[in-house]
């Protein structure tokens, strides 16, 4: 089977940045399991494994317009640090996963930290990058009349234990950290791969 519309993908992958560093990646900790098409995964991911079957592995970069979006300096913002979950401690640099106050999940960047406020940065941590994907199928079988009702949840499998900033900023993922941090704040406009 190949994939495309209506298959379920279960793929390693790993995230290389222009600087050679790995980003990220599910190697050696369990694959994840999605819907093809479902937004889960940024637009050009879709694109770059459609007709692969299981076994198949490929490498390939995604420029920021079919990535993670272009990064807009006006994404990054002072919000009420009483936001936050009383059980994180903020630091420079920590990346959360958290709510918008449209129930969409984000992942975004803790900047600064002050007393009463926090300078986050809403853009994705890869936005604006040309990212290379090293990834391997594998599986890839039909989806249920089930799974295409109410969706397929994100999926790690074999024992992955987080869950990752390759997911389209996790918008079926929720964690502990699902906060609205922006108070009462109306939501941004995102880049349009978070749509």
């Amino acid at each position: 089977m190949k994939i495309g519309p209506k298959t379920v993908v279960e793929m390693d992958y790993a995230v290389l940045l222009d600087t050679g560093e790995v980003g990220e990646s599910t190697f050696g900790r369990g694959p994840i399991e999605f819907i093809y098409g479902d937004d889960t995964v940024v637009p050009g991911l879709y694109k770059a494994i459609s007709g692969l079957g299981k076994g198949d592995r490929r490498s390939f970069k995604i420029d920021p317009t079919e990535g993670y979006g272009v990064y807009e300096a006006s994404e990054v913002r002072k919000v009420p640090r009483a936001g936050l979950p009383p059980e994180v401690t903020p630091e420079p640099d920590m990346n959360l996963q958290v709510q918008d106050p449209t129930g969409r999940y984000r992942l975004v960047t803790i900047k600064e930290v002050e007393e009463e406020t926090l300078t986050v940065d809403f853009n994705h941590p890869y936005a604006g990058k040309t990212l290379t994907f090293d990834v391997l199928i594998r599986n890839v079988r039909e989806v249920t009349d089930e799974e295409l009702e109410q969706g397929l949840t994100p999926q790690m499998v074999e024992g992955q234990d987080e869950p990752s900033a390759f997911s389209n900023a996790g918008q079926r993922q929720p964690s502990g950290l699902g906060q609205n941090i922006m108070g009462d704040e109306e939501p941004p406009d995102y880049p349009e791969a978070f749509n």
